[in-house]
């Protein structure tokens, strides 16, 4: 399988011939990485972002997930790169 950033960069190359040619996995690849796991687990999935605390606070918000009682187990981190050509353009 496709590492996700290039799924979601030939995506975005697709995009640029026909929309009809774009992978539907795109948007989720594009949110964020963590989309894969929670396909698989169907467990709660989003995205945070603000700026250098977001570790900070995805890590904070998983606990209180386990706090009230929604899920027995979280996984939580964070990071940005821009490490596609079509992010640094």
């Amino acid at each position: 399988m496709k590492f996700f950033i290039q799924i979601f960069q030939d995506a975005i190359e697709a995009l640029r011939v026909s929309y009809k040619k774009m992978n539907p996995f795109c948007v989720p690849f594009a949110i964020t990485s963590s989309a894969i796991i929670a396909m698989d687990l169907m467990g709660p999935n989003y995205s945070i972002s603000s700026a250098c605390a977001t570790s900070n606070y995805c890590i904070l918000n998983a606990a209180n997930h386990i706090i009230r009682g929604e899920t027995d187990m979280m996984l939580s981190g964070g990071s940005d790169s821009a490490t596609i050509p079509i992010s640094i353009k």
